[in-house]
């Protein structure tokens, strides 16, 4: 059974990873049941704690952390509450540069755009990177993210509102992508498949699709059955394409290439050509806008898109602008990379 010194080292250790920033100190009660220790021993870390100044009672009685003395900031990353690339991509990146920058990174979840814990999360950490939701986001909640002060978002291009954007495969890049994978040659048009819950990305994406098929006269038809943003894009274009190649739909007469707005839309694509019997990369090509931060290169087969960018440079970038408060953000509000980079995959070059 814990001791009182072990209560103190496990409050310690909460403190400094940023567990009470945000979320109040619990109760004695509730603490002493989580722990499975008496309420006598939590109480006496509590009032050892207290004693040094890193807890304090308030004048109701309840118990908070003190605040303040802390050696290192906190850095909250603020994501949708499902799994992402680019959720776990950038948690390692900030991983990788936080310690020798003095910041703490913790990963907090919201549900819907009105979930209470955006603002707690704002309002209580050093800075915040914040990925949006796969959808438009409402004018309250743009001014609330407007209204912090260290705050970056990453995924969108929020820079028209004043945010600080951090872009990692803009939709621009499209056009590099397609010639890259020689999607003008080999004959056939090029559609346009598209799972992805909508939002501005996914329809830039798609515009830059449509231009540069109309330039280079292959242009196919736009396939796009957009899934709610909690379900799987991937099981989606499984199903949604499954069931066209099935029924030999003639939207598909003469494509040759699949551009994918994503490798999620990519990965169940291909899966819906094995069960109808055809061959990724032999009886279609297939290339896709992003590349699951790495995780395109082990599919079968491996998947021809743009790659990731390493996201330590510019994660250094925000969390030297995080380290000063009054420090202006350093140039243009929208940061990307400067030119793109195609991984060619067995899905367009077998």
């Amino acid at each position: 059974m814990p001791t009182v010194a072990s209560v103190i080292d496990i409050i310690r250790s909460r403190i400094a990873n940023g567990d009470y920033g945000v979320r109040n100190f619990p109760a004695i009660r509730k603490l002493s049941e989580e722990l499975n220790v008496s309420r006598q021993t939590v109480r006496k870390a509590v009032e050892t704690l207290a004693a040094e100044g890193t807890l304090h009672y308030t004048p109701t009685g309840r118990v908070q952390f003190a605040g303040g003395r802390v050696a290192v900031r906190q850095l909250a990353l603020l994501a949708p509450a499902y799994p992402s690339p680019i959720l776990f991509s950038l948690y390692d990146a900030l991983q990788a540069v936080a310690d020798a920058c003095a910041w703490k990174v913790k990963t907090y979840h919201y549900t819907h755009w009105h979930d209470p814990m955006i603002p707690d999360v704002l309002h209580n950490v050093d800075g915040t990177v914040f990925i949006p939701f796969a959808r438009d986001i409402p004018a309250e909640v743009v001014r609330m993210l407007t209204s912090v002060p260290k705050l970056v978002v990453a995924g969108r291009n929020l820079s028209s509102h004043g945010l600080p954007s951090l872009q990692i495969f803009p939709p621009r890049f499209v056009n590099q992508l397609l010639d890259a994978a020689g999607c003008a040659q080999g004959g056939g048009t090029v559609a346009c498949l598209s799972t992805q819950p909508m939002d501005v990305q996914i329809q830039e994406r798609i515009d830059y699709w449509a231009q540069w098929s109309a330039l280079h006269g292959v242009a196919g038809p736009l396939l796009n059955n957009p899934v709610e943003p909690t379900f799987s894009a991937a099981d989606h274009a499984r199903t949604f394409l499954g069931e066209l190649l099935a029924r030999n739909d003639a939207r598909l007469d003469g494509v040759g290439t699949f551009f994918c707005t994503t490798s999620a839309t990519a990965l169940g694509a291909m899966r819906a050509m094995a069960d109808q019997g055809k061959k990724p990369g032999v009886d279609y090509k297939i290339c896709s806008a992003d590349s699951a931060f790495g995780e395109s290169r082990l599919f079968i087969p491996s998947l021809t898109c743009l790659n990731a960018p390493s996201l330590e440079p510019f994660v250094r970038l925000i969390l030297d602008w995080m380290s000063e408060p009054e420090r202006p953000w350093p140039g243009a509000l929208l940061v990307e990379p400067g030119s793109p980079s195609v991984f060619l995959g067995e899905s367009t070059a077998p």
